[in-house]
C-alpha cells in the first residue's frame, strides 16, 4: 500500500523531502498520475513551517483506487 503526506495550498502540492532520489521520483510520478498535479519537494525546515499553518493530508492507495485522509 502506497502512502504520501502532502499539503495543498491553492493549486500547489507540497511534499516533504524523500529518503532517497528513487523514492522521490516514484512518489512524484504516483502523485502526478493519481491526482493529475505536480508536487513540490520542500526541505525539512520548510515542511515544519508549512505544517504549523496548513492541513497535512495523506494520499493512500487501496484496493479500489486511492483516498485522501487527514494526517
Amino acid at each position: 500500500m502506497k502512502e504520501a503526506l502532502f499539503i495543498e495550498i491553492g493549486e500547489k502540492l507540497y511534499v516533504p523531502r524523500p529518503t532517497s532520489v528513487n523514492a522521490g521520483m516514484a512518489r512524484s510520478s504516483w502523485i502526478r498520475k493519481t491526482l493529475n498535479k505536480d508536487s513540490i519537494i520542500v526541505s525539512p525546515e520548510y515542511w515544519e513551517q508549512l505544517v504549523k499553518t496548513n492541513k497535512v493530508q495523506k494520499l493512500v492507495e487501496n484496493g479500489n483506487g486511492y483516498l485522501i485522509q487527514d494526517a
